[in-house]
């Protein structure tokens, strides 16, 4: 069991908090980047398009004649090198569909979350007296973050308004959240609900169940 600081409007000085273990599990660095490239890849619209120079809508009459008049051979007012032409190589408004599997989803935001934990950029703050923003960013300046995001259960979602109007500062739900703003912030502040949530299930002894005799048989005299 690691720890982090957790930090309270009530108290000035942070205290420490037990972090469960699956905040500190490991995984390969290739499944971070994996999840990273496909969450941003997925983020574009992918609606840009350029007209090529078949889909421009100009006079197909030759420029000028082939000889003699001491230019270079042109046939189309289409090609790429006029103004007004196609253009050559530009997007073309297909966006390749880019998944990540449930393990993987999974994995990765257990990466990130270890990433930031071994890097001391995870902490956990008591929403539970915050009233109004100047003191949530009170909280956020004790950090001393340059960015954050503030992850926030369903149980405190009704505070995330006093997070919206912070300067570089993002308010997400926990329940829905992945690997990568976790990745693209430098500080990530967690509901201290999440600690209680998360702690580990007491394992119950099983019980093995009696063997039951069977039946005698009963022999009838004929």
């Amino acid at each position: 069991m690691t720890s982090a600081l957790l930090y309270s409007p009530k108290t000035k000085n942070a205290s420490e908090v037990k972090v469960p273990a699956n905040f500190a599990k490991e995984v390969p660095t290739s499944t971070l980047a994996q999840a990273f490239h496909v969450y941003r890849e997925r983020s574009h619209t992918g609606l840009p398009m350029v007209q090529t120079r078949g889909m421009v809508s100009l006079t197909t009459k030759k420029m000028y004649k082939q000889k003699h008049t001491g230019n270079a051979r042109h046939s189309s007012f289409k090609a790429p090198i006029f103004v007004g032409g196609g253009v050559t190589h530009g997007p073309k408004g297909i966006k390749a569909p880019h998944s990540l599997t449930k393990v993987l989803r999974t994995l990765s935001k257990s990466g990130a979350l270890s990433l930031k934990l071994s890097q001391k950029e995870i902490a956990f703050i008591d929403v539970s007296g915050i009233t109004k923003t100047k003191t949530a960013a009170t909280i956020i300046t004790s950090t001393n973050a340059r960015n954050a995001v503030v992850l926030l259960t369903s149980k405190n979602w009704n505070l995330a308004k006093f997070f919206r109007n912070i300067a570089n500062v993002s308010v997400l739900p926990w329940e829905t959240i992945n690997a990568y703003p976790l990745l693209m912030n430098h500080m990530v502040l967690i509901d201290s609900v999440v600690v209680e949530s998360e702690k580990p299930v007491k394992a119950v002894a099983k019980t093995t169940p009696k063997k039951v005799a069977a039946p005698k048989k009963v022999v009838k005299n004929k």
